[in-house]
């Protein structure tokens, strides 16, 4: 299986068990041709997980963006139109909890597909993130596959992206 091994603050880096990397060289190749047209906006406050994040998926063909907390993400949304957006949920300021409420109020932002990643337990359980109407979980760390396969489902149930 292939980690983004993650702390509560940094990435750590990339782990992969061998006998999981060919089905993982699968999926990516897979996930290449439909990730070509997405937009993605990154929501992180830590830096290396908003590169590492970013660097997978531009592998993939996706046009990416990036911002480092919820106040940067609502400007950056005023430019573009992304196909999903990946938001943290403990971040200062703004956590991803207010940018999702502030998301679905604007009329203009309200269809985008919000898909929360978390490392912490406490601000991610997978039901309550859900009941809130986030449209998926990905927990820290998360293994290459399961992250686009959460993603690709998420864009599936919403009819986004596909």
């Amino acid at each position: 299986m292939v980690f983004i091994k993650t702390t509560h603050h940094a990435t750590r880096g990339i782990v992969m068990d061998a006998k999981d990397k060919r089905a993982t060289q699968e999926l990516v190749a897979a996930s290449r041709n439909d990730s070509s047209g997405w937009v993605v906006l990154i929501v992180d406050d830590e830096g290396d997980n908003l590169r590492v994040i970013a660097r997978l998926l531009s592998f993939l063909g996706a046009e990416v963006h990036t911002a480092s907390g919820g106040y940067e993400a609502l400007d950056v949304l005023k430019r573009v139109t992304p196909t999903f957006i990946l938001s943290d949920l403990s971040m200062p300021q703004m956590n991803g909890w207010s940018l999702f409420e502030r998301i679905r109020a604007n009329s203009e932002t309200k269809h985008i597909p919000i898909i929360a990643i978390t490392a912490h337990g406490f601000w991610g359980s997978k039901k309550s993130v859900m009941a809130s109407g986030f449209d998926g979980y990905i927990s820290k760390p998360f293994g290459i596959s399961t992250f686009l396969l959460e993603i690709q489902r998420c864009l599936s149930s919403t009819g986004a992206g596909v």
